[in-house]
């Protein structure tokens, strides 16, 4: 999964990205790109005070949101497939990291289609 993500890595300064499945189920996770500096930050921040999963549940009808903390963002976008969470800092303008997600979600909803036995029992025309 992590080549699917790779252009958004590309980007500077982005700092991690998480993939929810609609029923909570963290799918990805990388936050590889966080600086040390501020990794105690992003994990405080994640793990004490920042949920995601009875925060997606509020996103049905909302395609994107964005959150701005004092030096870093959260950007969430909703594709057919779940959730991507992107951590980010300050610089980057969301546009583009709008326009990889969309890019991105295609390739998601593949992986979500081939999974499982399905292909296996399927009939041959």
């Amino acid at each position: 999964m992590k080549e699917i993500f790779g252009e958004l890595f590309e980007l500077t300064d982005i700092q991690g990205v998480l993939y929810y499945s609609f029923e909570g189920k963290l799918e990805f996770d990388d936050m590889s790109l966080i600086p040390e500096k501020i990794e105690k930050d992003w994990e405080k921040l994640l793990n004490d005070r920042f949920d995601f999963k009875p925060l997606l549940t509020y996103f049905e009808n909302i395609q994107d949101v964005e959150f701005f903390f004092e030096n870093r963002r959260i950007y969430i976008k909703k594709i057919s497939t779940g959730f991507i969470v992107v951590l980010l800092g300050n610089f980057l303008p969301i546009g583009v990291v709008r326009l990889n997600c969309e890019l991105i979600a295609p390739s998601l909803e593949n992986i979500k289609k081939s999974k499982g036995l399905g292909w296996f029992f399927k009939k041959k025309r």
